[in-house]
């Protein structure tokens, strides 16, 4: 037997995830950071970016805060919103929140969402709306 019949191949093409697998393991590293925020309210992150300096390029390290996608509302109940890139994710036609009932609750919640994620559960919440795209005119110069 030739050692090439041993060997199990591959297209280097199923090796990269699809664009809702990226999507879906960034909101879960940014549930993570919520559910890291719950227990330390000065968290920071680490965000790295190319700068040209001089006309240089120089990898620059910037530390930001993390910022709570909760809020308290005048009952003492707990609204969670969920964002996906700038915008946040609509449940239902105009509900853009979770409301729980304190703040002991929330670790519970994310957990859950955390898992719908992984389940597939939110996929039609990541996904664009692809409509028709309307052509842009352009006006006479």
């Amino acid at each position: 037997m030739s050692f090439l019949k041993t060997l199990t191949f591959t297209s280097i093409n199923d090796l990269t995830p699809s664009l809702l697998e990226q999507k879906r393991c960034k909101l879960i590293s940014k549930f993570k950071e919520q559910l890291s925020l719950l227990n330390d309210p000065d968290l920071t992150v680490a965000r790295k970016r190319w700068m040209t300096v001089d006309g240089e390029k120089v990898l620059e390290e910037k530390t930001l805060p993390v910022r709570p996608w909760w809020r308290e509302t005048l009952d003492g109940r707990v609204a969670f919103s969920v964002r996906v890139g700038l915008k946040k994710v609509e449940f239902q036609r105009g509900m853009t929140a979770i409301l729980v009932p304190s703040l002991k609750e929330l670790p519970t919640l994310i957990e859950g969402l955390i898992k719908a994620v992984n389940d597939g559960e939110l996929d039609h919440l990541l996904v664009p709306k692809e409509g028709p795209k309307i052509p842009q005119r352009k006006s006479p110069a």
